[in-house]
C-alpha cells in the first residue's frame, strides 16, 4: 500500500483501513481533513459577493460584509476622504432626541425641588443639596446597616 501523505511503500494487515505509513502520517492526514473541513464550513458561512468599490466603481468579489475598497490605493483614498469629511462636519447634537423624554423630571432628595436630570439616575438638582444630604450621621447609619 502507498501513504496518502508521503508517497511511500509500508505493509498493511489484510483487512486493515490504515492510509498512512506512520503516526506523524496520520496527524498531518488529519490536520489536512480539519482544514479543508474549516475552509468549506468558511466559505458556506461567508459566500463570495459582488462589491462596486466606492472610490474608483471597479466591481469586486468579497466574503466581507464591511469592505467598500477594491484595492489598498483605493482604501487609503477612501480613508482620507473620510477624514475630510469628519473633520469638515461641526459636533451638533440630534435633533430626534429630546433629553426631557429620555430623563424626565427628577425631584432633588436634599430639598425637594423638581429639577432636570443631566444624565440618568441623577439624584440632586446640585453640589449643595448633595453634600447637605449626605451629612456625617447619615454616612454612620449607612456603614452601620452594611456592616449587617
Amino acid at each position: 500500500m502507498i501513504c496518502v501523505v508521503c508517497g511511500k511503500e509500508f505493509l498493511r494487515s489484510r483487512f486493515s483501513r490504515q492510509l498512512t505509513c506512520s503516526q506523524e502520517c496520520q496527524r498531518e492526514l488529519c490536520r489536512q481533513k480539519q482544514r479543508e473541513y474549516n475552509k468549506r464550513r468558511y466559505e458556506k458561512k461567508y459566500p463570495l459577493r459582488k462589491v462596486k468599490c466606492v472610490i474608483c466603481g471597479k466591481e469586486f468579489e468579497t466574503r466581507s460584509t464591511k469592505r467598500t475598497c477594491c484595492s489598498k490605493e483605493c482604501s487609503q483614498e477612501n480613508i482620507q476622504r473620510l477624514v475630510i469629511a469628519y473633520k469638515s462636519k461641526k459636533f451638533e447634537p440630534n435633533p430626534n432626541v429630546e433629553k426631557i423624554e429620555l430623563l424626565g423630571e427628577g425631584i432633588c432628595r436634599a430639598c425637594f425641588k423638581k429639577f432636570e436630570p443631566r444624565y440618568q439616575g441623577e439624584k440632586f438638582c446640585s453640589d449643595k443639596c448633595r453634600f447637605e444630604f449626605w451629612t456625617p450621621a447619615r454616612i454612620d447609619a449607612l456603614a452601620r446597616f452594611i456592616e449587617k
